[in-house]
């Protein structure tokens, strides 16, 4: 899934997602970038694991700690 935008006007708001894997995943990452052109990378492997998958993976991201 790609977009080219995602407005949030005050950083306390977490976006929150799910994405849907039709197999097993040992790299699965969410890019984004913020306002002042930074680069972003995060894992939704889940600490202490090395793959995710078959199925849904959730995931919460708090624009506060980023930028």
């Amino acid at each position: 899934v790609q977009t080219t935008s995602l407005d949030i006007e005050d950083n306390s708001q977490a976006i929150q997602g799910r994405v849907t894997l039709d197999d097993s995943c040992t790299d699965v990452d969410l890019h984004f970038t913020d306002e002042a052109g930074d680069d972003y990378t995060v894992s939704l492997i889940p600490e202490g694991q090395t793959s995710v998958g078959p199925g849904q993976v959730d995931f919460d991201i708090n624009p506060a700690d980023y930028g």
